[in-house]
């Protein structure tokens, strides 16, 4: 899949990988992908700046803090087994969470084995692959894996919370990506 990625797109996923990581998941999911890319591209920075988002406020929302103490790769998690979180919330109250420092993981170190992305980035991945499909071989870019991460359920509630309207920002992306000229961006 990642023969399509601009070099700036594999820099994204491989700072969503060592983002997550620095926040102690164990799944990387399409909320890093979008810190990665905000994090590896000037471009990407800029739009979710004028739009009140960065990378720091996104980290705080995938704390855990922010939705009955579970991250958002603990809710995938059990979302992905049928488990409605918010409603179930309501009837029990919190929910403990099973996150531990990375650093006490079994290896002891930062990067302790392979990160398993989430159904939501792989959809934001394979999203992006096929937006740029019929653009004559241009390659993903950090803006479209960031346009493409706003559509997972969980991104856009959290870029919600935080003020701004996914659909504005994706649709700023997909046209900064579409004349590339048009503002900054890092080496691709």
């Amino acid at each position: 899949m990642f023969n399509r990625f601009a070099n700036g797109a594999r820099e994204a996923v491989t700072a969503a990988v060592a983002q997550a990581h620095d926040m102690g998941h164990t799944t990387l999911g399409a909320g890093h992908l979008l810190i990665g890319a905000c994090t590896a591209d000037d471009q990407v920075t800029a739009v979710l700046g004028r739009h009140g988002v960065d990378a720091a406020a996104l980290r705080r929302g995938m704390s855990g803090e922010g939705f009955a103490g579970l991250s958002i790769t603990e809710v995938d998690a059990l979302e992905s087994i049928g488990i409605d979180v918010p409603q179930l919330v309501r009837e029990i109250g919190p929910l403990p969470s099973s996150r531990k420092p990375w650093s006490s993981r079994r290896s002891g170190t930062r990067g302790g084995g392979a990160m398993e992305f989430s159904p939501g980035a792989k959809k934001a991945l394979e999203a992006a692959v096929v937006h740029v499909k019929g653009t004559r071989g241009r390659p993903v870019t950090p803006a479209v894996v960031a346009a493409c991460c706003l559509d997972d359920p969980r991104v856009h509630a959290l870029v919600e919370k935080l003020g701004a309207a996914p659909a504005r920002i994706r649709g700023d992306l997909l046209a900064q990506d579409a004349d590339p000229g048009s503002g900054p961006r890092s080496a691709v």
